[in-house]
Order: structure tokens, then C-alpha cells, then sequence
């Protein structure tokens, strides 16, 4: 497996969805809870022959997560820069890390858009994990702390409990959710990713859904920095630590598209 999701460390003081002081703050931004028509281009935390890994799907889900919401606020597209987040919140190479750190990192010290063009895969992980924000890079993170509040609210403070369908198709028209999966997919007649004994250890984004007649999920949308297509999970999968990212403009001077 090539995933990089670590168990997160969860307090007290961690914000729950729908009662922190992030929650006045959120608005409906998608009442159908779909979020295909804003995505942002496939960007993969892998080699194309499988045998080399970030580890940083937490990070590339967070930025997949920020980068769909601002697309959807703003009509157009940015480029958070993985790397500088899966370095700056401590991701550990060939281990990974956990959705609070990666939130928190840019909670309190900003994200900034893609430096580093030079494509990750034609070199080695110890020089991609060497990289750092020049005094450059650390002015821009302090301007987006100036314009938006990078919050995170976790649906629920247990371990291990499973979320409603409803309580996530409600979550979903305020915002992508950050979900953490079993890296190793197993598809079932349908094609859908299904698994029973799951042990989490990727993080992806899910994006949407699709019902049965009865009401019932079907399957759910995933954007996945392991695939370069949506992936369709069944609808009875159990995600694990729902997390929901805010990228909240501090100022008017912004409006909704």
C-alpha cells in the first residue's frame, strides 16, 4: 500500500461539525451536496508504476478538499502546493500522517500555491521531503490567513463510530468531506469499492452521491490522489473520521459564484 493515513489524536477541543464557532460561519454551498462541476485537476501522490509514494494523501486531500471549495466560491481554479503542506505538518516518509496535524498546519501557518514545479516522481522521496518555504513562501501563508478562516470540524469526537449516511449527504452541502478509507480496495460486482474488515489507512474527498430508489445510498463520489478517476465506494461503506475543511473569505469583497 502506498497510503499514508495515520489514526488522529482527537481532544476535547476538537471542533464537531455543527456546534463549534465555525458553524455560523458555514453557508450551503451545494443543496444537492454534489461538488463534480468544481473539482480540480487529478494530481497524484504516486509514481505511475505504483512502486513509489509521498505518503501525503492526508495533505493532497486536504489542498483537494480547499481547492474545490475556492472553485466553487470563486468561479476558478488554484493549485495549493502538496508538498509544502505534507512537509510543514511533520508527514513522515513511508509512514504518513494524520488529518488533525495536516489541518492544524494550515490552521496556523497558512497554505501557499504550487512552487514546485518540477514533477515529484523523477526524484528521489528524501530530496522531495528536503524541500522548505523560502521568506517568500512564509509572507504569502500569512496573506491567506488574512483572507480566509482555515478551520477543520471532525463530525464526531469518538473513535470508531460510524456516521449516518443522512449526517454526510447533510455535510455534503456545506463542504467536501475528508474521509479515511481502507488503501486496500476491494471492488464488488458493481465495480464499487467495498471492504468489511476495514483497516483505515488512506485519505480521500468525497464528493458526492448517487441514490437508490428507496432513498437508500447507492454509491458515493471519492476524489483519490491514488487515482486518476472518481472512484465510486458502496454505499454502506464505513468511512472513517469525517472531517470537514473551511476556507471562510474574512471579507466582502468576495462573492459566491
Amino acid at each position: 500500500m502506498l497510503n499514508g493515513a495515520l489514526i488522529p489524536k482527537i481532544s476535547e477541543q476538537t471542533y464537531v461539525f455543527g456546534n463549534s464557532p465555525l458553524t455560523s460561519l458555514q453557508k450551503v454551498l451545494q443543496p444537492d451536496g454534489q461538488w463534480d462541476d468544481w473539482l480540480p485537476d487529478f494530481e497524484l501522490q504516486r509514481d505511475k508504476d505504483w512502486t513509489k509514494s509521498t505518503y501525503g494523501c492526508v495533505s493532497f486531500s486536504n489542498n483537494n478538499s480547499k481547492e474545490i471549495l475556492f472553485k466553487r466560491l470563486f468561479g476558478y481554479e488554484i493549485n495549493i502546493d502538496d508538498r509544502d503542506l505534507t512537509i510543514g505538518s511533520g508527514t513522515i516518509p513511508d509512514v504518513g500522517n494524520d488529518i488533525i496535524s495536516v489541518a492544524e498546519y494550515h490552521r496556523k501557518n497558512g497554505f501557499i500555491l504550487e512552487k514546485t514545479q518540477e514533477q515529484w516522481q523523477t526524484i528521489p522521496v528524501n530530496e522531495y521531503y528536503a524541500w522548505t518555504r523560502s521568506e517568500d513562501d512564509k509572507k504569502e501563508a500569512l496573506q491567506s490567513l488574512e483572507l480566509f478562516t482555515l478551520g477543520y470540524e471532525l463530525f464526531t469526537r469518538e473513535t470508531g463510530t460510524t456516521i449516518s449516511s443522512a449526517k454526510l449527504i447533510d455535510g455534503l452541502k456545506y463542504a467536501p468531506i475528508q474521509v479515511t478509507v481502507d488503501g486496500r480496495y476491494t471492488y464488488d460486482e458493481n465495480g464499487y469499492v467495498c471492504r468489511n474488515d476495514i483497516i483505515y489507512s488512506h485519505e480521500v474527498v468525497l464528493i458526492g452521491y448517487v441514490l437508490n430508489i428507496d432513498g437508500s445510498v447507492k454509491y458515493w463520489k471519492v476524489f483519490d490522489s491514488c487515482h486518476d478517476q472518481i472512484m465510486k465506494f458502496c454505499g454502506s461503506y464505513r468511512f472513517g473520521y469525517p472531517l470537514i475543511n473551511t476556507l471562510i473569505p474574512k471579507t466582502n469583497m468576495y462573492q459566491v459564484v
